[in-house]
């Protein structure tokens, strides 16, 4: 769990991400009812799982500084979503991986909720937008779908393998 080649790899799957989030997956918002599945929030739930507690939340944060930096919103507001994401996940993983899996749902909810009730205290927008039920009900479920494609591939890449002494 304390692996620091996990957390290396944690960090290039989470620059990786974030590249893909802002580039690709942004821009493919038709066939999901105008919303996209959002993997940095994705990936900052099930890097949780490998990493130490104390890292995940600074790759929560340093995620979520990038992505205010890179979309040109509020500076600090992803970063504040995203430390809450991770902080939620560290909170609630388990070394059952379904259950890790599936906690993608709930955690994914409560990041679209604290980005709207933050938003709206920023002036960003109001929490009575037609919008809100939508993407709280449409994004988690997508997140939830790509969490368990993610999740096999997460697991070779970021497992630490364990040291033997030798005899």
């Amino acid at each position: 769990m304390d692996d620091r080649a996990a957390l290396g790899r944690a960090i290039l799957l989470m620059m990786g991400g974030i590249i893909l989030q802002t580039t690709v997956i942004n821009r493919f918002q038709e066939p999901f009812f105008g919303f996209s599945p959002n993997l940095v929030v994705v990936l900052a739930i099930l890097s949780a799982r490998w990493v130490h507690p104390r890292a995940a939340l600074l790759l929560g944060f340093t995620a979520g500084l990038f992505l205010d930096l890179l979309g040109g919103g509020i500076l600090g507001l992803r970063a504040l979503v995203l430390t809450t994401v991770s902080y939620a996940a560290v909170r609630t993983t388990s070394e059952l991986p379904l259950r890790s899996i599936v906690g993608v749902w709930p955690i994914s909810l409560l990041a679209e909720v604290v980005l709207f009730v933050v938003g709206t205290l920023a002036g960003r927008g109001t929490l009575l937008q037609a919008e809100l039920l939508q993407r709280s009900l449409v994004v988690p479920l997508l997140n939830l779908l790509l969490a368990a494609v993610l999740f096999p591939l997460l697991a070779r890449v970021l497992k630490t393998r364990e040291r033997r002494i030798p005899l």
